[in-house]
């Protein structure tokens, strides 16, 4: 887990400017680790694997050196809620697993979030 002075660097970060308008040429990998399908009790997103840690999924992102995580969250995401991680290994929150998946794949890897469009307008005819 991160301390509070180390929590308040990742507060300060500012989204890089998209170098280009158009997705990779590359692997595509869809994972999708942080979701909320399911109702939570604070109403944010879940890790969606009973059976793999964070290491497991950012393994498979190095292996296959992904360029692009395809819908890899969705819902509203708590940044310092924690993920499964596998025994011994330190604790890790939802920031940091996003910042080690773009770092575990290629030099230009990216995260594309899945989007749902909900029509907020009535189309009357």
């Amino acid at each position: 887990m991160l301390a509070s002075s180390e929590k308040k660097y990742f507060d300060d970060v500012k989204p890089q400017k998209a170098t280009s308008v158009y997705l990779p040429y590359g692997i595509y990998i869809r994972i999708i680790a942080l979701a909320s399908p399911f109702q939570s009790n604070d109403n944010t997103a879940n890790w969606m694997f009973d059976n793999y840690t964070a290491q497991d999924v950012l393994k498979i992102i190095s292996t296959m050196q992904a360029d692009c995580l395809e819908r890899s969250i969705t819902g509203k995401q708590d940044t310092y809620k924690e993920v499964p991680v596998d025994e011994g290994e330190a604790p890790m929150i939802v920031l940091e697993f996003l910042y080690a998946a773009i770092e575990a794949g290629s030099p230009d890897c990216i995260i594309v979030t899945k989007l749902n469009f909900k029509p907020r307008i009535k189309v009357c005819a």
